[in-house]
């Protein structure tokens, strides 16, 4: 038990390759408007197509994307396989994972050639990863990889099961995947974030049941929690110039041990969030 205080750079920068798509979470290939307009076609800024799901989508209004898709994919059209793609990334982002599957199945299953099918399957994972479904969750993404090992999005899906491994309180595969991405691609994004969740050493789970502006009131909260024979610690982190101290208790293997802690707490008047 005692006192700790570590400083962790917090990665600032958003790769352009990401839109967020739920809490702490992004989606490939659909990020911006010249994305769309490659994956769409020169069509896709064509006038007539004002009212196209796609240009809902870019707008940001995905009721309107997903209803269009519905409509489009009812009169039996060519680009059925784009319309449900859109149409499954448009209910991910409205929380309805549910149909969201639906149509990314749909797509994967009659158009598994389809250039959309590989964004569909990782839509698919995602739609698990956001409903904190991790088995299913890692078992679409590893479609994923091993399905389209070449795509461009291979290590955003290798970070993912990372994730998910830590999710699920297996450590040493989360390791493994956060190793994999820094090494294989280092380039990428998800290597700087990997970086950072094996340097933060947050490969078990805790309970944070603080967050201040002033180091001050972090340390005489983490004080009081020592003195009650909790082992509490301090995790400074910055970001875009700002700095907040975590105040955090205990390391488990289980995440039933930090549930465990967490409703001691609870019931001492803090306010607890499991991490990871």
């Amino acid at each position: 038990m005692g006192l700790e205080i570590k400083i962790i750079p917090a990665t600032s920068r958003i790769p352009h390759n990401l839109q967020t798509i739920g809490p702490h979470f992004g989606h490939t290939l659909v990020g911006s408007l010249v994305a769309l307009a490659v994956l769409f076609g020169p069509a896709f800024f064509n006038e007539a197509n004002a009212q196209a799901p796609e240009e809902y989508f870019v707008r940001g209004d995905y009721e309107g994307a997903a209803r269009e898709a519905a409509k489009n994919l009812s009169s039996a059209p060519k680009d059925k396989d784009k319309l449900y793609y859109i149409s499954g990334t448009s209910l991910n982002k409205l929380g309805r994972y549910e149909l969201a599957r639906e149509n990314f199945k749909s797509l994967i299953e009659n158009y598994p050639v389809s250039k959309y099918a590989p964004l569909a399957q990782l839509g698919l994972a995602d739609s698990y990863y956001l409903t904190a479904d991790y088995r299913n969750a890692s078992e679409a993404y590893e479609k994923y990889v091993t399905g389209y090992p070449k795509s461009e999005a291979a290590a955003t899906a290798y970070f993912r099961l990372g994730r998910c491994a830590q999710k699920e309180g297996k450590w040493q595969s989360a390791r493994n995947y956060y190793q994999k991405v820094k090494t294989e691609y280092p380039l990428s994004f998800e290597a700087q974030m990997a970086s950072q969740a094996l340097s933060e050493e947050m490969l078990y789970f805790t309970v944070q049941v603080g967050s201040f502006g002033k180091k001050s009131n972090a340390l005489k909260l983490c004080d009081e929690l020592v003195k009650k024979g909790y082992d509490a610690s301090i995790l400074k982190m910055q970001s875009d110039g700002q700095e907040s101290y975590k105040v955090r208790v205990g390391r488990f293997n289980t995440r039933g041990e930090a549930e465990d802690l967490s409703k001691r707490l609870q019931a001492e008047g803090l306010p607890v969030k499991i991490l990871p």
